[in-house]
């Protein structure tokens, strides 16, 4: 779909105002602000959308703010989310998205081969337990040919990371957030730029664009604990503190030297073409 970015941006600020007015934001304090980071994520899914009848489907909702933005480009949009989900369906709903509760590292996707114009797969491959291998070849069987996944995940050598380990910190879920609980929703792998590129290349996509991006200087900070081994303890994500001396004074070190090493940026986004004449690779 052939939009300028001037609109698009002006779409996806339509889209946060609406979404920010909904039941997930207003009680769960889940709030859209627009940034380039997902404003880049939402043009790729523009450039692979068709101009009429497009097919969207986002596999993990969370906001659900790119399948309110595919819908208002006039696409078929459908969002599937595990069973523990049912709050971020139920709000999507209200959009008018298709909404299913799915585990779909569990269980196929319930769609047609060919169907989908594009796909997000955006900050779900971390959380996988197990191989990608499966939903990688669902999503490349559902695409059709020349429709592409946008997918995003945290890169695991970001600059945050190697600091926390050289001081001695963890990087992963602390075990406390999960030791009493039937399900882990934490990072179980966390990619290089060159995995991720390579598990889709294993599932017969060609990769289209991949870039690093992002920077600490735009993430609030919770809490100060959250600075030592407790790093990704999510019961503790609150008000962020961006004004404490301590946080301004480590961004003032780490912003310049994200944006000179591109390695240290800590997300990656790609784009990942079905492309014409292929198969999936068989499970063996």
């Amino acid at each position: 779909m052939k939009l300028n970015k001037k609109d698009l941006w002006a779409l996806y600020e339509e889209v946060a105002r609406e979404y920010n007015e909904t039941p997930l934001s207003k009680t769960y304090g889940f709030e859209c602000l627009c940034n380039q980071e997902k404003f880049d994520e939402l043009c790729a899914i523009a450039e692979h959308l068709p101009d009429k009848d497009g097919v969207f489907v986002d596999l993990g909702t969370g906001m659900g703010i790119a399948p309110r933005f595919a819908k208002k480009l006039g696409a078929r949009a459908i969002t599937y989310d595990a069973p523990f989900a049912e709050h971020t369906l139920e709000n999507a709903a209200l959009a008018g998205i298709e909404c299913h509760l799915l585990d779909f590292t569990q269980a196929g996707l319930p769609l047609e081969a060919e169907t989908a114009d594009c796909m997000l797969f955006a900050d779900v491959i971390e959380h996988l337990v197990s191989s990608p291998r499966p939903i990688l070849q669902e999503m490349h069987r559902v695409l059709k040919k020349g429709g592409a996944v946008v997918s995003s995940t945290p890169n695991a050598t970001r600059l945050s990371v190697r600091v926390k380990i050289a001081f001695g910190f963890s990087n992963w879920p602390v075990v406390d957030d999960f030791f009493y609980s039937d399900h882990h929703g934490g990072h179980h792998h966390e990619y290089t730029s060159d995995e991720f590129q390579r598990v889709f290349r294993l599932a017969n996509f060609e990769i289209e664009m991949f870039r690093l991006y992002g920077s600490i200087g735009t993430i609030a900070v919770p809490s100060l604990k959250l600075l030592g081994s407790r790093t990704r303890k999510r019961s503790e994500i609150g008000q962020g503190l961006r004004d404490h001396p301590v946080i301004t004074l480590a961004k003032m070190v780490v912003v310049p030297l994200e944006k000179m090493h591109k390695p240290f940026r800590p997300q990656m986004l790609l784009v990942a073409v079905k492309p014409p004449g292929t198969s999936v690779v068989q499970p063996g």
